[in-house]
């Protein structure tokens, strides 16, 4: 009995020593919760104002650049005080509408000359008479060259058409289509667009295509308007769209690229031609007999002979080239020549049959030479015939500027022509052998150092120059080389 007594005793105080322990561990425990509870409450102003660390990872920019996208080309509105107008007296603005008649012929221009492919469109109202049209690719305004888009009530029972102008007179159209019997051609406000890329010639009316067309004669130019027979017409929201054409737009990089004097890959064709077998390739004669012979371009004696070379888009540039004048009265160099088979141009000459001998420049329009703009003469005993002349001619802006020989002789001014192509010309019997012609296009930026190659060594410019109808004797001309 008292063994077991013992023993319920002992378990009896073991568990109040482990109730007691509790007591205590939870005693202990809640007066450090408090304190715990007062430090983090301490702490906790400071903490709501921290940005919290992120959970996750950021994700790493990317190490390539992302690719620009290419810009969609956008319509240029086009404001109608910029407008040309070259013909009528009856143009007009009217509430946001370019308007034109009633009257006779009317003729409105604007852009520039070396535009090649573009859109075209439009909102048009014919209110009464025979018609409006659309130019397009139009050089020369006030003798227009042009291709025109027509709708022409007035054309047979009513027909949309395409024509060409050649110096202001129309000509039968290339390409037409009759509208329907009812088709409303007064007083409804018509949607016209032109696309004009290539040799090709596109229509619309109203979001429907009409008419297609082709030719190849004219390649650039401004746009235009026009009303004729007593017909009145308002325009609005006129916009051109320029197409994009990735290798003509990487030549007009190429040209504005320097240019050093022996760097011959960036000279356009006809550019390199040094004459050597065959006939001479890039160049179309319009009028006598052109051969190559010997390494070089030749004309015979007789009357007068033309040959070009180039496009009518050109605008600045400098022409170098080798002559030798074996008998006869001179040789020319054309330059911003257009609508070759019948001229509208300028040249200068090497000219021993004006006056006792000299050089100068001149204007040409439609085939006919205009007076000299400028002219310098030589001095008594030049030697004209049988002597390799070094010739250049620098085009920039409205100023001419000619080089014989290395030395500056001849300038001059004038703003009608503002493109074209080159030429070549002999007349009154002339016989001439021309070798080593180049064009090199200039940027404006770097036109400046395209003529180092003509300029007197070591030593300012020529004091000889000549400008506009100012005449004075070139005296510093050197001998060249004569061929034998």
């Amino acid at each position: 009995m008292a063994r077991n007594s013992e023993k319920g005793q002992g378990l009896i105080e073991y568990a109040l020593i482990i109730l007691l322990v509790g007591i205590v561990v939870g005693g202990v425990a809640a007066v450090a919760g408090q304190q715990m509870s007062s430090v983090y409450s301490g702490l906790q102003p400071p903490l709501e104002g921290a940005t919290p660390a992120p959970t996750e990872q950021a994700a790493a920019t990317p190490s390539h650049p992302t690719p620009t996208p290419i810009p969609t080309p956008t319509p240029t509105t086009i404001k109608w005080e910029d407008w040309r107008e070259v013909r009528g007296t009856q143009w007009r603005k009217e509430n946001g509408y370019y308007c034109a008649g009633p009257g006779g012929e009317h003729r409105s221009f604007y852009g520039a000359e070396n535009w090649t492919d573009y859109v075209v469109t439009f909102s048009g109202e014919l209110h009464k008479g025979n018609g409006f049209g659309v130019y397009f690719r139009a050089t020369n305004f006030k003798r227009a060259n042009a291709y025109i888009f027509q709708y022409d009530p007035g054309y047979g029972r009513g027909a949309f058409l395409f024509r060409k102008i050649v110096n202001g007179r129309e000509r039968s159209p290339f390409a037409r289509v009759n509208a329907p019997a009812t088709y409303q051609w007064h007083n409804v406000l018509r949607q016209i667009k032109v696309v004009v890329e290539g040799d090709t010639f596109t229509a619309y009316v109203d979001g429907q295509q009409v008419l297609q067309a082709s030719d190849d004669e004219y390649t650039h130019g401004g746009v235009g308007l026009r009303t004729w027979d007593g017909s009145e017409a308002c325009f609005s929201d006129f916009k051109v769209t320029f197409i994009e054409n990735p290798e003509r737009d990487r030549d007009d990089r190429d040209e504005e690229e320097p240019v050093e004097p022996d760097d011959r890959r960036r000279y356009r064709p006809c550019s390199l031609d040094d004459f050597t077998s065959g006939p001479a390739p890039g160049w179309y004669g319009t009028r006598g007999r052109w051969r190559v012979k010997e390494g070089m371009y030749r004309v015979s004696s007789g009357g007068e002979h033309r040959t070009f070379c180039g496009q009518e888009s050109w605008t600045d540039y400098t022409i170098s080239l080798k002559a030798n004048l074996r008998r006869g009265k001179g040789f020319g160099v054309y330059f911003r020549a257009t609508n070759v088979s019948r001229l509208n141009a300028y040249i200068f000459q090497y000219d021993p049959g004006y006056g006792r001998g000299a050089f100068l420049f001149r204007k040409i329009v439609n085939g006919r030479e205009q007076k000299p703009l400028a002219v310098s003469a030589a001095p008594p005993g030049y030697q004209w015939h049988k002597v390799t002349r070094q010739i250049g001619v620098r085009v920039k802006g409205d100023t001419f500027t000619l080089y014989v020989d290395s030395q500056e002789v001849l300038q001059a001014k004038d703003d009608e022509y503002t493109h074209g192509v080159v030429g070549l010309r002999t007349w009154g019997r002339s016989e001439v052998w021309f070798d080593d012609f180049m064009v090199k296009l200039q940027s404006p930026a770097k036109s400046a150092t395209h003529l180092r190659q003509y300029r007197s060594k070591g030593g300012p410019e020529s004091p000889f120059l000549s400008t506009n109808r100012v005449r004075r004797p070139y005296r510093a001309l050197t001998n060249g080389v004569e061929i034998r």
